[in-house]
């Protein structure tokens, strides 16, 4: 996939781009990264926005590791 970014290469998706994806998006979505919150351990909230939309993620660390508790994103609407 990360060929695809690059200048003056064409964006063609083929199965070997779309089994990346689904690889990427399993991991960022499964244990060890994804997880629950405990009763303990500090809360993080990383933010990021655009003049196209905004985005979020919420971990919690866990002994020497953030865990990610959640994503949200949406895109901005003409008025915001």
């Amino acid at each position: 996939m990360y060929k695809l970014m690059k200048k003056d290469v064409p964006f063609v998706w083929t199965s070997e781009q779309e089994e990346a994806f689904r690889r990427l998006k399993r991991c960022l979505t499964e244990a060890p990264i994804l997880g629950m919150p405990t009763s303990d351990g500090t809360f993080i909230v990383d933010t990021d926005a655009s003049n196209l939309g905004v985005g979020a993620v919420l971990s919690q660390q866990h002994g020497d590791s953030e865990v990610v508790l959640a994503y949200a994103s949406r895109t901005m609407n003409k008025a915001e």
